[in-house]
């Protein structure tokens, strides 16, 4: 939760200070309201980091492609660690009661 909340700030500031960073399929936002549009940005932020992808919002500028990388290529890692975490704790306890 705390990856993503941090990932929808950083898409929140790429969006205030590059307006034009992101096109919004469904016009869910229009220049200069981006404080009430953080909820949208929020939602981008965990449908990408999750890797779902919906293509509500379509990154156009390098700042926001390199964001949206970061996201998910993180999201990926994030499940490979806590996947590998929960393996190795099983099988060591596994080997211990033998």
């Amino acid at each position: 939760m705390l990856l993503g909340l941090t990932f929808s700030l950083l898409v929140t500031l790429v969006a205030a200070y590059y307006p034009d960073a992101s096109d919004f399929s469904a016009d869910l936002a229009t220049k200069g309201q981006v404080a009430e549009k953080s909820s949208d940005f929020t939602y981008y932020a965990f449908v990408t980091f999750t890797t779902l992808g919906y293509g509500d919002l379509l990154p156009t500028a390098p700042v926001s492609k390199s964001l949206a990388t970061l996201m998910g290529v993180t999201g990926q890692l994030y499940v490979a660690v806590i996947l590998a975490m929960l393996v190795g704790k099983y099988s060591s306890s596994r080997a211990q009661s033998e």
